[in-house]
């Protein structure tokens, strides 16, 4: 099932059966190829907290085995972001602006497990490798050693670290290549001024 542009929906990190992060977005477009979703400033957010560390903390791997956290909540705070999700990749993409200037400052690939529709929006979970690509397209890896951390801890599946080290030469390959060609008519896309910044839906902690 496809949203309506302008719905409200839940970008959700999960796992196993636990929510560990839950991000408040806007549908801009959704298809059953691509779904564009808008986060700004304001957006609800809520992040997972075990024995006082916050979820990017360098033990996380180690809280998610263990299965026991809590949720706090962080609205979203000084950048725009649009995010293309397309199914069964193993990273999406996205765009970044400053909230405060709208200035465009850099694309984004986030290696993630592939996005699935939820009763709340859509499912993933961040793998920790990251690359950041300037305007010009000038690239650098992100987290490369969180990306050792979580091979280390043993919480991947083999089918997600052969999934995300397949992916590598394809997203370079957009970059590089392609440089990223069709997200070039989001570059002047503005959001409706009578979208104001998304709510969680009220269900966003259920399984």
């Amino acid at each position: 099932m496809t949203h309506d542009p302008g719905t409200e929906l839940a970008l959700r990190g999960v796992f196993g059966s636990g929510v560990w992060n839950a991000t408040a977005a806007t549908v801009v477009e959704d298809s059953a190829d691509l779904s564009v979703l808008l986060v700004v400033p304001g957006c609800e957010r809520h992040l997972a907290v075990e024995a006082g560390h916050m979820q990017d903390d360098a033990r996380r791997w180690e809280a998610m085995k263990g299965g026991d956290w809590e949720m706090v909540s962080r609205p979203w705070s000084r950048t725009r972001v649009l995010w293309f999700v397309e199914p069964e990749l193993y990273y999406s993409l996205a765009m970044f602006w400053d909230a405060a200037t709208d200035e465009f400052s850099s694309y984004y690939v986030n290696f993630q497990v592939p996005c699935a529709r939820s009763h709340v929006g859509f499912d993933t979970l961040d793998l920790d490798l990251d690359i950041s690509v300037s305007p010009a397209f000038e690239w650098h890896w992100k987290d490369e050693e969180d990306w050792q951390d979580a091979l280390a801890s043993g919480a991947l599946s083999a089918t997600h670290i052969r999934g995300v080290e397949a992916a590598k030469a394809g997203a370079v390959r957009r970059i590089e290549q392609d440089r990223l060609a069709h997200l070039d008519r989001w570059l002047d896309w503005r959001p409706p001024v009578s979208w104001a910044p998304a709510r969680l839906p009220t269900d966003w902690s259920k399984p």
